[in-house]
């Protein structure tokens, strides 16, 4: 009974932790998810929120008003004693404090556009990486293709070596081509598995996460329009408007600075006791006399602080601008070049089938083969290359003007 009891309760373990394996599913993921995955989940996207609660904090933190002070003071004087209680607070003058207000509303809508250019660039690297994965499996298939082709190709050598019509030299030729592939074949999953790992960290997932990225990826034709990102688009971009935001703070800033020469009066009010007998009131204010300082160091300060970022701001727009331009150029250079190949370089296999043929029979010599292989295999990579690189720049693009281009 009791070894009927163990082994019932071995067999519900064992169902238990199967179980719990089959609920650690794959999860699966499209291409059109990323927006929203990207902003649930990643940790860089949580930093750069965190960075703009800190911003909203600082703002409220410098905006609040100051506590009322509470004074108790008593006296004794012989065999007279005074007593006083009162209430003070320092008052802002209202234009210092206005000026100060619209000097932090535009800091914080600097904040609030740098946060929307960060979460642009954020959200291209990982469609970037998406598109990455997906294009390097792919690659690494062909590669598989051609590693086959040449195993097929080995072993019809071995059978033309027994037969005398293959010399040890050509037999070299083949085991060095497998060389030159496994090496070609290896690099590119050392770049897959980095390429996996900083997009799994980018996207919040673990190590231990099972992900299948569902989205077939290939070659879009994607219209693009030179003029409407040289001008309308780019003008837009948040990095820039965030410069022009943070010129206007410092504006206020310097505008500030200017009408402090009294920042504020210090006021109070309570009540006094002289002896038992006498009561009254106790009123007064009081504010700095702008004599030994007049806050021009201040205000040389802030009108610095902003002409650099005026310069700055234009230098960003006139970076952005030539960033812009040549992306399209890019862009343009690169659809152009892969439109008519991109057909081509399909996942079927049959030419290199037609390829062994040719040796096995005779029509093709081993040299005429390898040759055609190496030919492949530096095709496929630069067809690869280019192919990220087109998706790369259209991404970064996306992230300048705000517009989506690629959907598959």
């Amino acid at each position: 009974m009791t070894r009927s009891l163990t082994r019932l309760s071995l067999l519900v373990l064992l169902l238990y932790v199967a179980g719990t394996a089959s609920f650690a599913e794959t999860t699966r993921i499209d291409f059109s998810q990323l927006d929203d995955l990207t902003r649930e989940q990643s940790p860089e996207h949580q930093i750069i929120e965190l960075d703009y609660t800190r911003t909203l904090s600082a703002r409220d933190r410098e905006l609040q008003w100051s506590n009322p002070a509470l004074m108790l003071d008593r006296e004794d004087v012989g065999t007279a004693a005074e007593l006083q209680f009162s209430i003070g607070k320092d008052i802002e003058l209202p234009w210092v404090r206005t000026q100060r207000r619209a000097g932090w509303n535009h800091t914080v809508s600097a904040a609030d556009l740098d946060r929307q250019q960060r979460t642009r660039d954020l959200l291209a690297e990982v469609k970037t990486g998406y598109v990455r994965l997906k294009l390097n499996q792919e690659y690494i298939t062909h590669l598989d293709q051609l590693q086959q082709t040449l195993t097929q190709v080995q072993s019809i050598a071995s059978e033309k070596r027994a037969e005398g019509h293959l010399s040890a030299v050509e037999e070299r030729l083949i085991q060095l081509a497998v060389i030159s592939l496994n090496r070609d074949r290896q690099e590119v999953l050392q770049k897959q598995r980095r390429t996996r790992a900083d997009w799994m960290t980018k996207t919040g997932f673990h190590e231990s996460d099972t992900l299948e990225l569902v989205t077939p990826v290939s070659f879009e034709l994607i219209d693009l329009n030179r003029e409407d990102y040289a001008t309308q688009t780019l003008a837009k971009t948040p990095a820039i408007r965030a410069g022009q935001e943070r010129e206007q703070a410092l504006v206020a800033q310097v505008a500030m600075a200017r009408a402090s020469l009294v920042r504020s009066i210090s006021v109070y009010g309570g009540l006094k006791q002289i002896d038992p007998d006498f009561n009254g009131y106790v009123a007064g204010l009081s504010f700095q006399l702008p004599v030994l300082n007049q806050n021009k160091a201040a205000v040389q300060g802030f009108e610095a602080e902003r002409n650099r970022v005026e310069i700055e701001t234009r230098r960003t727009t006139r970076r952005l601008s030539l960033e812009a331009e040549g992306l399209v150029q890019s862009a343009l250079e690169l659809r152009d070049q892969l439109a008519p190949i991109a057909d081509q370089f399909g996942m079927g296999g049959e030419h290199l089938e037609r390829l062994v043929t040719s040796y096995e029979e005779g029509w093709m010599g081993l040299t005429e083969l390898l040759n055609a292989i190496q030919i492949e295999t530096t095709g496929l990579s630069d067809y690869h290359s280019m192919l990220v690189s087109y998706y790369d720049t259209l991404f970064r693009l996306e992230a300048l003007s705000g517009k989506t281009l690629v959907r598959f």
